[in-house]
């Protein structure tokens, strides 16, 4: 599966590109397929998405399900880990194209729409794509100044995950589900005593845009203004890469060297969580299961810290099916997102691995099918879902890059030696170049 770190970046790419997954069908990235769309000629859509196998084998069985109720249409389709999807993106929009019908994030939707480069979707809204019990804010991301250039997979809330196994055998009992970010720290100490040699207490998250975000927002500010201006103070930054540097000191996480292997591997397998190197790590919610799937011990959930006077967290929206501008077949991409996201085949085989589903028929209609920890996804977004606060200001085009910059920031800590000061610095220095470029 697509990694924690790759996933955490909401569209921005890895400071290392993480190895490309095999792809299921060659695919030559220039939009248009043969054939008129919704004629009756047969089409060939070009589909690409990010992620890994599990996402790959759902992703196939469904697109083969729609080929055989449509029979004029064919895929061919292409996925690579977060780093390989959004290098070969850049490298087809160069050339001229991009495939018909793409995976999309909200870190570069907001780019991809003011370089032209996406369909408006609106034509189809509410025809052949049915949003009408759709979640208003999953729905709200698809859309650009009153333009609907994506879909929303899944929604998803900012999450800290953790290996309840180990915490049993520990003697302790998970954080309560109030707690703050001090108390965070000092639960980490007082486990960090009783956890066998070599296994760290958590995961380094500090160069993670998403959760910095989280931490900003609790302190009531945005990260970008509406007009796509930095709206954070560098002493946010500072404040931030502090924090996990005393928990470095301390050795309560893990160090530079082992952050740095882990978003090298650029897999679920590789992360420090699933190999058992250490008990919590943040992520989104869809991630309960996809690294379940791959641990014996379990893992357990819960909101991430707190702190400030109001929530940070938000619902986000997984991943959207945004259309190429340049594609001839709209109406039979249309077709497959509306079959996508609700036909009973489709959603069963889907799951929650893109997240909780925007449409409430579809939520319904899969919960008696769920594993119990994609139960535990469901109920999680039904309890905090009310908690969040909801996020109304788009990242701005060079959002990305300003995620492999907080990435750069954050290792050059431990790696380098730097001072949390001159990598605060040189963040905000390399973020307004970012918005500027």
């Amino acid at each position: 599966m697509l990694s924690r770190r790759d996933f955490l970046r909401t569209g921005a790419a890895a400071s290392a590109a993480a190895a490309a997954i095999p792809i299921l069908d060659a695919c030559s990235g220039v939009a248009g397929g043969s054939g008129g769309g919704g004629g009756g000629s047969a089409v060939k859509l070009q589909l690409a998405w990010w992620g890994g196998n599990d996402r790959a084998k759902r992703t196939q069985e469904v697109v083969s399900l729609f080929e055989k109720k449509h029979k004029k249409v064919t895929f061919a389709n292409q996925f690579s880990a977060w780093d390989g999807y959004w290098q070969k993106l850049d490298t087809e929009a160069a050339g001229g194209g991009l495939p018909d019908i793409l995976q999309m994030d909200m870190g570069y939707i907001g780019q991809y729409t003011k370089r032209n480069q996406l369909l408006d979707m609106s034509k189809y809204q509410g025809k052949t794509i049915s949003l009408d019990d759709f979640d208003k804010s999953q729905l709200q991301q698809g859309t650009v100044d009153g333009k609907l250039y994506g879909v929303s997979l899944g929604g998803n809330i900012a999450a800290t995950l953790y290996n309840q196994t180990m915490i049993q055998k520990a003697g302790m009992a998970p954080p309560a589900p109030d707690t703050t970010w001090d108390q965070f720290a000092s639960y980490l100490s007082k486990l960090s005593k009783k956890l066998p040699h070599g296994v760290y207490p958590a995961d380094d998250t500090s160069g993670e845009i998403p959760e910095f975000e989280t931490w900003v927002r609790q302190g009531g500010k945005e990260l970008w203004t509406s007009d796509g201006k930095i709206a954070f103070t560098e002493n946010d930054v500072r404040e931030w890469l502090q924090y996990w540097a005393d928990l470095r000191k301390s050795g309560l996480i893990i160090t530079g060297s082992m952050a740095a292997a882990e978003a090298q591997d650029g897999t679920n397998q590789g992360t420090v969580l699933v190999k058992g190197k250490a008990v919590f790590t943040s992520t989104w919610s869809n991630f309960l299961g996809q690294y379940q799937i791959l641990m014996k011990d379990t893992v357990g959930m819960m909101r991430n810290p707190l702190g400030g006077k109001q929530a940070g967290d938000y619902v986000k929206a997984s991943q959207l099916w945004s259309m190429s501008a340049k594609t001839e077949q709209s109406a039979d991409i249309a077709q497959f997102v509306d079959f996508f996201i609700h036909d009973p085949s489709a959603v069963k085989i889907l799951g929650l691995e893109r997240g909780v589903p925007g449409s409430a028929k579809t939520r319904e209609l899969i919960k008696p099918t769920l594993k119990p920890y994609d139960a535990g996804q469901i109920d999680f977004f039904d309890t905090n879902s009310g908690k969040t606060r909801p996020k109304t200001v788009l990242d701005p085009a060079g959002a990305g890059p300003i995620g492999d910059a907080m990435t750069r920031a954050a290792q050059s800590i431990p790696l380098s030696h730097q001072s949390v000061a001159s990598a605060a610095a040189k963040f905000m220095e390399d973020a307004q170049k970012a918005l500027s470029s």
